[in-house]
């Protein structure tokens, strides 16, 4: 493993046991508050003032979460854009085992990182569907990055311009465990390959886009997704797409031994709550 990819091997550590909740900037996840009816004040806001609701379903153990809940709300030109353009909510998942049933109002039956971002303008399926998973790394996402993609859902001009891209989808698919992981897939039982392969490829998405922003920061360029310029029609810029799969290229994980190892710290926190 080389120092220069220490950035991105970090930005695993999402995945890590979580710590106690604390007051930290971002720590804004409450366990103890009504999910549903924060969703329903969101969704109310949004409908009143003509935008979309954003829903963020995270935890204050969560590097990510909290540091996304601490960019969203600053006072910068990205903060302002969010208060502008969208009604947020931030909504506990605890370790990916609470108010699941929050999650599937919008059409999201698995939550497989935090934090998980739900773009909706009222009930029903979300805006960004096929994306929702994405974000898992999103604390060195680039501000053009971000700025581009909440655009995308608000129909607006984005808060921070950029001046490269990169194809999020070509370098997710390049990465080599997640080639090795899809080449495993049937060898899963049948019940659970959907699951497991909208679970890769969400790992593999988010560390696309950290590593735009690795990459973005190590050049002074401000790198977006390809796909999201291209919804607002605005220019693409330099193309990117071969210096990010370069970097994610030495990344080295078992994608299924990390599911499972999820799915065991899920189980093992649901028990607890569960427990008197």
């Amino acid at each position: 493993m080389t120092v220069r990819l220490l950035p991105l091997v970090l930005a695993l550590a999402l995945l890590a046991a979580p710590a106690c909740a604390d007051d930290r900037a971002g720590a804004v996840y409450d366990r103890n508050a009504d999910a549903a009816a924060q969703i329903d004040a969101a969704l109310t806001q949004a409908s009143a003032q003509g935008t979309a609701a954003l829903i963020v379903f995270g935890a204050n153990w969560c590097h990510d979460s909290r540091g996304f809940a601490e960019r969203v709300s600053a006072d910068t030109a990205l903060g302002s854009f969010m208060a502008d353009h969208y009604a947020i909510a931030f909504v506990d998942i605890g370790t990916r085992h609470r108010n699941l049933d929050q999650a599937a109002r919008f059409g999201v039956n698995a939550v497989h990182g935090t934090p998980t971002l739900v773009i909706a303008y009222g009930p029903g399926l979300a805006e960004n569907g096929s994306t929702v998973h994405d974000w898992r790394a999103v604390y060195n996402a680039s501000d053009a990055d971000l700025a581009t993609y909440f655009a995308r859902f608000a129909g607006a001009a984005p808060a921070a311009a950029a001046d490269a891209s990169a194809d999020v989808y070509a370098a997710a698919q390049a990465w080599p465990p997640y080639q090795d992981a899809m080449a495993e897939l049937d060898a899963l039982p049948a019940e659970e390959q959907a699951q497991a392969r909208d679970y890769y490829w969400g790992i593999a998405r988010s560390l696309a886009r950290n590593a735009m922003g690795r990459v973005g920061e190590a050049e002074e360029r401000a790198i977006a997704s390809l796909a999201d310029l291209e919804a607002l029609t605005l220019p693409a810029g330099q193309d990117m797409t071969d210096r990010v799969i370069a970097r994610m290229a030495d990344i080295e994980l078992d994608l299924e031994a990390r599911r499972q190892r999820d799915l065991a710290d899920t189980a093992e926190a649901a028990a607890g709550d569960a427990a008197p």
